[in-house]
């Protein structure tokens, strides 16, 4: 049986400076169940529903909000997700999260097709070239996003993305996982030299921003991640073909009640459900 699987995260590119006061909470909405919407406004042109994607390093701009916002597109560069890679246009905005105003945040320019086929009000991704420079607590239990005191400045492109260590089995050597808003569900990478020993199920139709693609399910009985175990998991493994990633695998932000995320991707906290 094949299944469907959505992945909203792309990797790319970053840049800018901020600023802001005391903790801010935020209310979102969650779309399909578990990915969180945010509010974002730029200047005078109004307030626009983005994806807040804890995996992505870029910023991300549907050509119609785009050219609402009258987003000066001066340059290119290439958008790399899990489906492949594809030219985009390349700008800067100043935007405004709650009342923490993000200035020059680097944005890429590119239709989501992911997103916007049933989501169509998401305009957006705000990923980590706007998000590096916040400390902020997603508060999943209570669906707000808590910003934490002032903006830093931006972080060195690419942007980090924050990371756990986690062992599958609960033994073996450990993996870096990111934690990302941005899936539904965990994803382990393929890598010659290091073996994941799972038996491979069903296939799984990914659909991406930049095109589909066929994984495979596996069952993974135990997780060790924070201090605590989970299992078993269904999974979805990513085979080696696909473009290359530091990190050993993605791992749902949702799996966790609150996430506590610090400037430049650092991982402050994380509380169990």
């Amino acid at each position: 049986m094949e299944l469907a699987f959505r992945v909203l995260a792309a990797t790319s590119l970053v840049l800018g400076p901020g600023v802001a006061a005391a903790d801010e909470s935020i209310p979102f909405r969650e779309a399909w169940g578990w990915a969180v919407v945010v509010p974002v406004a730029f200047g005078g042109s109004g307030v626009y529903e983005l994806l807040l994607d804890t995996g992505t390093s870029s910023t991300i701009l549907e050509p119609g909000l785009a050219e609402q916002i009258g987003l000066d597109a001066a340059s290119s560069a290439n958008l790399v997700t899990p489906a492949g890679k594809r030219p985009v246009a390349l700008g800067s905005v100043d935007l405004r999260l709650g009342g923490t105003r993000l200035e020059s945040v680097e944005v890429l320019v590119a239709e989501l097709p992911a997103i916007r086929g049933d989501e169509p009000r998401i305009r957006g991704i705000l990923g980590q070239s706007a998000l590096a420079r916040l400390e902020y607590t997603i508060d999943y239990a209570r669906r707000r996003l808590v910003v934490h005191g002032a903006s830093g400045p931006a972080a060195s492109p690419p942007a980090p993305r924050p990371v756990l260590d986690a062992r599958l089995g609960c033994g073996g050597a450990p993996l870096r996982l990111v934690l990302d808003s941005g899936i539904a569900a965990p994803i382990l990478f393929e890598r010659s030299g290091r073996p994941l020993r799972l038996a491979l199920g069903s296939s799984v139709r990914v659909e991406t921003n930049a095109g589909a693609a066929e994984w495979r399910e596996a069952r993974l009985d135990s997780l060790c991640v924070a201090g605590g175990r989970s299992g078993p998991l269904r999974v979805v493994v990513r085979p080696e073909t696909a473009p290359a990633r530091d990190e050993d695998g993605l791992l749902p932000s949702r799996f966790f009640a609150r996430v506590r995320v610090g400037r430049a991707g650092s991982v402050v906290a994380v509380d169990r459900w």
